[in-house]
């Protein structure tokens, strides 16, 4: 039984409720300001209502293997599974299937809310509640207000698939000469996302099949529009695909003493349903018709040779099927919520804080700031203007602040493992929105890009020195060992002090684009092959191959030759990214394949001079990919926890 607990309405981050398997009719324990109304969610821990009948644990979803008979009126709820986790409003209420939620809860309802295991209460057909084992713990927040439009609260499931329908057909039909491959299967797809156990999966599957047309019929950037800031820090709901991809590294000791280091990679997305039309005539706000997702992996390097990689659970909320999702308004102190992760800072976004609850598998806060001397208006540098697409450029923006102080007040839970930090680690974070594929389809197997950041190890504003760049491919066959590809867009960051005599004025970044001429060439070394899902130890399962490690040539970098900083004419030199792991994959939102290492930079023969991280992307075969899309779709029916082994079986046709 829970005691009373007061709902924190200003907190980013959820209030826990736990529920164990053994005891009757609980009480929530909730209260929560007038007219403020909450949304309950499954968040972690296993139970069940009969532990000798297999599966012996689930989640609150219940057995998906066994649904309650009509006749057996002893359980709260028949017809659903057994072990699903119950609610109902006062003693009297009826009982009603609360799951793995999303459910909202009206505010008149919020103190009366009870919470059970849907189980033989009275003992009626065996063992009741005595045999019972395990407990959930629920994720309670408050209902955020839908921020324009109709169509449906937050955290309340609403029918999208005719408007879903529409949007493929309007793509096809202005798709002119080049159609759309497989849009009957993408239609079909789209007819059943009112059916299906996961739409959010599956309208991301079926948004990278459209390829280019993603973005279709979103708002674009004006002539001339160009960012104005603190405002264009937040989200642009009725544009484009956009991001905040934020990167950690610091040193750590276990709750053991044992010392290591540990990196985050995180990277929260905001993907469009549909484009602005169609939420008009939809009457979808811009809320209801964006998805946000939230990919968090945790690199662990400990002293004692234990490494390993944690992926956090796949996190993808779409308001519209029941998800939870916020966004700060331009000028506002920054805030981007996915479920129960979110990213919170100030206006000028610095200082920032990532929050991911997801249970003892993955659960932190870490704080990014600026190095003294910086101010947080002056502390990130520009990439790309506000564009609407012309020549190499792609519509959208492009900027980042390298160079950052990381800290935690708290443990980092990862993996059941606390670590705690220890001084202040280095950071890097990027924002930006891509309007069109990142790379026009060429008809080729491999298409993508090797992107890089490196931040050098630094005292303090004045030696902080960093790059970063990117190389491109397209050919039929992966990247091979050795291969070399020019850098062909990039940055040095050089820090330039304030002037002398002015009071409390900020460091600023000098950025010196790197192109093509500069003749930096980037050679993959030690490939390695990875299941496209990542994680799976199937051996049938198709592999990518990735490289792990990168030499450069030519880089102008601190400690190359006879000193000098980052771009400022420091001798040309060759150098390393060397990883601290061997494995960086994971899936993004649309289960396309990613790989992110993060790993230390050196020159040749010389000891690691800075951090950073290696993004690998589009070595899976494209031709690999759409036969999983087309399958994925066919088979989402039957897919109900999207673990690996069942997206093995179903969409490979593999068991274990």
């Amino acid at each position: 039984m829970n005691s009373p607990t007061a709902i924190n309405t200003t907190s980013v981050v959820p209030t826990l409720v736990s529920v164990p398997a053994n005891e009757t009719w609980q009480p929530a324990g909730l209260t929560a300001p007038e007219n403020t109304s909450l949304i309950i969610s499954y968040q972690n821990g296993l139970w069940s209502a009969d532990p000798n009948v297999a599966p012996s644990r689930y989640d609150a979803g219940g057995n998906p293997d066994i649904q309650v008979p009509a006749d057996q009126t002893s359980y709260p709820i028949t017809g659903v599974n057994s072990g699903a986790l119950v609610g109902r409003y006062g003693a009297d209420g009826t009982p009603f299937l609360i799951g793995k939620g999303p459910f909202f809860i009206p505010s008149e309802n919020v103190s009366e809310l009870q919470l059970c295991i849907n189980d033989d209460l009275t003992g009626q057909y065996g063992g009741g509640l005595a045999d019972n084992v395990g407990e959930l713990t629920l994720a309670v927040y408050e209902a955020i207000p839908v921020s324009d439009g109709e169509g449906g609260a937050i955290g309340q499931a609403s029918a999208v698939a005719p408007t879903i329908v529409n949007y493929f057909k309007a793509i096809q039909q202005n798709a002119g000469t080049a159609p759309i491959p497989d849009i009957q299967a993408m239609l079909n797809g789209a007819s059943q996302l009112d059916e299906v156990a996961n739409p959010t999966d599956t309208l991301l599957v079926l948004k990278a099949l459209s390829g280019g047309t993603a973005n279709y019929n979103v708002q674009k950037p004006a002539p001339g529009q160009t960012l104005a800031f603190p405002e264009d820090h937040a989200m642009h709901l009725k544009m484009g695909t956009e991001w905040y991809w934020t990167a950690s590294a610091f040193d750590v000791v276990d709750e053991f003493g044992n010392p290591g280091r540990i990196s985050i990679l995180a990277c929260m997305y905001k993907l469009p349903a549909i484009g602005t039309p169609e939420r008009a005539t939809a009457n979808w706000s811009d809320q209801q018709a964006n998805i946000v997702c939230h990919t968090v992996t945790a690199t662990i390097d400990m002293q004692d040779g234990d490494s390993k990689l944690v992926r956090r659970s796949r996190n993808l909320q779409w308001p519209l099927k029941g998800g939870i999702t916020q966004f700060s308004s331009p000028g506002d102190p920054f805030l981007f919520r996915c479920g129960p992760d979110c990213l919170s800072g100030t206006t000028d976004v610095m200082p920032l804080d990532l929050t991911v609850e997801d249970a003892d598998n993955m659960r932190f806060t870490i704080s990014f700031d600026c190095l003294e001397g910086f101010h947080a208006e002056h502390a990130h540098f520009m990439q790309q203007q506000m564009s609407e697409g012309s020549g190499e450029d792609m519509p959208g923006f492009y900027y980042s602040w390298p160079q950052l102080s990381v800290t935690a007040s708290k443990p980092l839970v990862l993996d059941g493992m606390q670590y705690t930090i220890v001084g202040a680690g280095t950071g890097w974070i990027d924002h930006q929105m891509l309007m069109s594929a990142a790379l026009v389809a060429s008809g080729n197997n491999y298409t993508g890009w090797v992107w890089q950041f490196f931040n050098s190890n630094r005292a303090g504003a004045s030696d902080a020195y960093a790059f970063t760049g990117s190389g491109f491919f397209s050919q039929n066959t992966p990247p091979a060992n050795g291969a070399a590809l020019p850098m062909v867009a990039g940055y040095y960051l050089t820090p330039v002090p304030p002037p002398p005599g002015i009071a409390n004025a900020s460091y600023s970044w000098a950025a010196t684009p790197i192109t093509a001429s500069d003749g930096i060439e980037i050679t993959l070394l030690q490939n390695k092959h990875y299941p496209v899902i990542a994680g799976d130890t199937n051996p049938a399962i198709p592999k990518a191959e990735i490289p792990i490690s990168r030499q450069y040539s030519n880089i102008e970098w601190p400690g190359s030759g006879n000193g000098g900083g980052a771009g400022t004419g420091s001798p040309l030199g060759s150098g390393t990214g060397s990883p601290w792991f061997t494995d960086g994959t994971f899936n993004n939102p649309d289960w396309s394949l990613c790989s992110e290492l993060p790993a230390d930079y050196g020159p040749a023969d010389a000891a690691p001079t800075g951090f950073g991280y290696l993004e690998s992307v589009g070595f899976e075969n494209a031709s690999t990919y759409r036969t999983f899309a087309l399958a994925f779709l066919n088979q989402e029916s039957e897919l109900k926890n999207l673990d690996v082994e069942q997206l093995s079986a179903l969409v490979y046709g593999c068991s274990g």
